[in-house]
């Protein structure tokens, strides 16, 4: 269930203080894991965010100085991904396709239910969240398995069914004399032009069989 979930940081940002009020106390009480910061500008919010760590901004649209769209363009320029919910209730089409083609993950109108908006809301952030934190989170496994794959003492490297290289590691890029980077997208063909049916050939059976070939090679020739 939602409320199992570790605790989840939003920023809000609307130039309506009672809003925001009204926004924080619903979905705090709603929501026990919920921590919601509040700012009535977009560039207090720049400022929250560079000074905190947020799971998912939520941003009204119409707003002095900077509206939420310049807000979520600034935002992607200086590389920030977090996750952005336009929340507003000046609800026209252009504004939601330019939001949408900038960067940000959902267009939510206010509406009069509370318990609908809210409702609504919640529901986007809970997605953004989790799939945000998913890919975070194999980023740090991929990050990880790179570590494993160029400390083993082993030649370690990776085709596709295409027999091109995706992946090769340190210790066997070596062996030839190259740097993985060399072999990433190039074909076996490309690689190794003599011995290349011979590769083709045992890249074919392992996708065919599915298992793996873990063998010794006793002789490399480097080109």
């Amino acid at each position: 269930m939602f409320g199992e979930q570790k605790e989840i940081k939003v920023l809000h940002v609307d130039d309506e203080p009672d809003f925001l009020a009204l926004t924080k106390a619903f979905l705090e009480r709603e929501y026990a894991n919920l921590n919601i910061a509040s700012a009535t500008s977009a560039e207090e919010g720049l400022e929250l965010l560079k000074g905190g760590k947020y799971d998912v901004v939520v941003s009204d649209y119409k707003m002095p100085v900077m509206d939420g769209l310049e807000f979520l363009k600034t935002l992607r320029a200086g590389g920030n991904t977090i996750p952005f919910i336009m929340f507003t209730g000046k609800g026209r089409e252009e504004v939601a396709i330019e939001a949408l083609n900038r960067g940000a993950n959902h267009y939510l109108q206010k509406g009069v239910n509370i318990t609908s908006m809210y409702g609504t809301l919640m529901h986007a952030i809970k997605q953004e969240v989790e799939t945000k934190r998913a890919g975070d989170e194999l980023v740090e496994i991929r990050k990880e398995q790179q570590i494993v794959l160029e400390s083993v003492p082993a030649m370690i490297f990776h085709v596709d069914s295409d027999s091109n290289y995706i992946y090769a590691n340190r210790r066997f890029a070596d062996t030839f004399g190259l740097k993985p980077a060399d072999f990433k997208g190039k074909s076996t063909k490309a690689i190794f032009p003599e011995e290349a049916e011979t590769y083709i050939k045992s890249d074919k059976e392992v996708v065919k069989s599915g298992v793996p070939k873990i063998r010794i090679i006793n002789r490399l020739v480097a080109n």
